[in-house]
Order: C-alpha cells, then structure tokens, then sequence
C-alpha cells in the first residue's frame, strides 16, 4: 500500500503517567500499544553519525524500551524485564 491513504498518519508517543506506548491515529484517541514500559529514550543522529538537536539534520534515530511483566521472578524476586532497541534510518532524509 502507500501513506497517502485517509488515517495513515498516526503518532507513536510515550505516556510517562501511565507507563505505556500510545497510538494516536490523526484526530482519535490515544491506544495503548504496550503496558508496563519502565524505560524509553530516542537519540537522534546526523549524517556524520554525531549526536543532534536539530530537527532537520536528523539522519537517524535509535530508539531504546525497556518493559516488565507484573509477575516477579520466582528466583529473585525482581520482575521480569527485557530491553529492546533499533536504529531507524530516515529514507527520505539519506
């Protein structure tokens, strides 16, 4: 398919509050996606591979979550928990 078609635009966020990845499709309400999120961050890099603020030199992105179950480990006593995290390379953007 292609992303020109009606309610293709969405918004991935992060809600802190209530520990949790959200989809906003384009004008709807917020779905939870994933529970439990303990960590998220995103770095943005350049075309040179350096750390940026600048929106408009970001060239790719990292994107790091970490999550956990409610149940504990019966060894530890700790939560489970598992951390993943993927580079996004900006096509329109290379």
């Amino acid at each position: 398919g292609d992303t020109n078609d009606a309610n293709e635009d969405v918004i991935i966020r992060y809600n802190a509050t209530a520990k949790a990845l959200e989809l906003v499709p384009n004008g709807g309400t917020a779905q939870a996606i994933a529970s439990r999120i303990t960590a998220f961050s995103m770095q943005f890099f350049d075309a040179a591979g350096g750390s940026t603020s600048v929106g408009a030199n970001v060239r790719r992105v990292t994107v790091s979550i970490t999550g956990g179950t409610s149940v504990p480990n019966p060894q530890t006593g700790q939560p489970f928990s598992v951390q993943l995290s993927s580079d996004i390379q900006l096509a329109t953007r290379q």
